[in-house]
């Protein structure tokens, strides 16, 4: 995981995240494989997830699953690098209303 989380910090130091998709592919599935998820299993691993089944415009970027699609989950919602500060409130307050 050190060796992981190395690479990763380099690369962010070097701009080679360039936008959300690079995060969430090559940044936050390397570390949730890492932690022993199965990211090709997509019951485990599940990408643009409807946190509420009854609307289909709000999504979260990774739902991670502990047991075939269990009520039990983590929500990861990834943004691109240096995009987080900018409309931090907002932001969070729009990934709140996504996952009620």
């Amino acid at each position: 995981m050190l060796d992981i989380l190395t690479d990763i910090r380099q690369r962010l130091k070097a701009g080679d995240y360039k936008n959300e998709e690079h995060v969430r592919l090559a940044l936050v599935a390397r570390i949730v494989q890492a932690l022993g998820w199965n990211i090709w299993n997509p019951t485990e691993v599940y990408t643009e997830f409807k946190a509420t089944p009854t609307e289909d415009v709000k999504r979260v970027d990774m739902a991670l699953f502990a047991d075939n699609l269990s009520e039990d989950a983590i929500f990861i919602e990834c943004k691109g690098t240096g995009n987080l500060a900018k409309g931090l409130p907002d932001d969070l307050a729009k990934v709140e209303r996504q996952l009620r």
